[in-house]
């Protein structure tokens, strides 16, 4: 297990969100934290934030390296969150009085600029979900989300399935976007403006481009909704629809990273299934211009909704 130096200067980052989202939030502060030689620390006050969904923190299910500490910041949090929802004000704020903060503030503002690197704690608050911002440590990223838990014993069935295969190809479908536990989960009508998720046409072009392409595939089928799944997504190969209620959702994500090629829906979730799956000759389709979509690797394909 790698060792996290106790540098004197912090980096302490917010986590909130799901389990993609915490990735996304991990990735890019440990790759900062190595940047700039500093001890990381994690914030977890965020998630008693989260009433809807009642999320919580996922990163213990990983081999983290040593040294990666916890703590609660929430007087530091409040006050990113507030920066950052001033937006522009928000970041002239920081850059003006000099504020150990580092926000993801909205594109057109930027969100790159690090002000404060003189500071002994600096706070990390956002959702940076995109590789680019933590490329250059994959190696070591990906050597830190090594999963550490061991397999229900319906997951171990379906591991050895999908490492027995040829060519084990994951479809993530993902129908409950916005739909708290306790609300009938249920996805919106697609005509709806408000509707969220991909649809039967995203998977069926996905499907027919890697059965041509992968004739002795087989396909692991992923979802919230395996109802949905079942009446909407088809294959002439050998497809097999995962239930639910085989174990915990992290366990979803260490089944898809043992295949070989992935359809991920507009999901961080997927998206690191993914990602964790790599750096081998993986092929990745991935939903262009959906909502909620983040940042698609170039070297991944994308089909247009």
């Amino acid at each position: 297990m790698n060792q996290i130096s106790g540098n004197k200067k912090k980096l302490i980052a917010s986590l909130h969100g799901g389990a993609g989202n915490q990735l996304f939030q991990y990735a890019y502060a440990r790759a900062l934290s190595l940047r700039l030689n500093r001890h990381l620390i994690f914030d977890q006050y965020g998630f008693r934030f989260d009433k809807k969904f009642k999320r919580s923190f996922i990163l213990d299910s990983f081999d983290l390296p040593k040294g990666v500490c916890n703590e609660v910041c929430g007087f530091r949090f409040q006050i990113a969150r507030a920066l950052r929802r001033f937006n522009l004000f928000g970041c002239l704020l920081i850059s003006f009085f000099r504020l150990p903060f580092l926000i993801e503030f909205p594109p057109i503002n930027g969100s790159k600029n690090l002000t404060n690197d003189f500071s002994e704690e600096l706070y990390v608050f956002g959702y940076w979900q995109d590789e680019n911002y933590f490329e250059e440590y994959s190696d070591q990223i990906r050597k830190d989300l090594t999963f550490k838990s061991n397999f229900s014993k319906a997951n171990l069935v379906v591991a050895t399935e999908i490492k027995g295969c040829s060519t084990p190809i994951s479809i993530h479908v993902r129908r409950l976007h916005q739909v708290g536990a306790s609300e009938k989960q249920v996805p919106k009508p697609q005509n709806r403006s408000y509707y969220y998720s991909v649809g039967h046409d995203y998977y069926t072009k996905a499907i027919t481009f890697l059965e041509e392409k992968f004739p002795d595939a087989k396909f692991f089928v992923f979802s919230d909704f395996p109802e949905w799944a079942r009446q909407n997504v088809f294959s002439n190969n050998s497809i097999f629809y995962l239930e639910s209620g085989r174990g915990s959702d992290l366990e979803d994500l260490s089944l898809m990273s043992l295949c070989k090629h992935h359809v991920i829906a507009n999901s961080s979730f997927s998206w690191w299934g993914a990602w964790l799956a790599e750096p081998k000759d993986h092929i990745v389709i991935a939903p262009k211009s959906a909502p909620l979509m983040p940042k698609i690797p170039a070297r991944w394909l994308t089909i247009d909704l």
